[in-house]
C-alpha cells in the first residue's frame, strides 16, 4: 500500500445518524488506520480487541477501557493494550484517529 499524507484528517470523518462509519486511511494485514466521526450521544460499544491507539481531533467524549474511564478532547492520545475492553461515548460531535496493529 502506498504512503498516505493527509493535510486535513478531520475533514475525512463521516457523521451518520446510523452510527460510526470509519474511513480507512491505511489498511494492511498488520496495521490499520481509520478516521471516525460520532454524533453527540452516539457510542462505540464496549468490546475487546487487539492493541490500538486513539488520537482525538475534535469534540468531547468518554473513553472506557476495562474498568477505567477517561475524558477525551482534542489533543488527547490513548494507547490501549491487547485484549482490553474499550468503548467510546460522544458528549459532542467527536472525531478521532484510530490505529490498530497485530497482537
Amino acid at each position: 500500500m502506498p504512503n498516505n499524507y493527509t493535510l486535513d484528517t478531520q475533514a475525512l470523518a463521516v457523521f451518520s445518524e446510523e452510527g460510526a462509519r470509519p474511513q480507512m486511511l491505511f489498511n494492511t494485514p498488520n496495521f490499520k488506520v481509520v478516521v471516525v466521526g460520532l454524533l453527540a450521544g452516539q457510542q462505540l460499544p464496549l468490546h475487546a480487541d487487539g492493541p490500538a491507539c486513539y488520537h482525538f481531533l475534535s469534540g468531547e467524549g468518554i473513553l472506557f477501557i476495562d474498568e477505567d474511564v477517561y475524558q477525551v478532547q482534542p489533543g488527547v492520545t490513548v494507547v490501549v493494550s491487547n485484549g482490553a475492553k474499550r468503548g467510546i461515548t460522544a458528549k459532542t460531535n467527536i472525531t478521532f484517529l484510530g490505529t490498530k496493529g497485530g497482537a
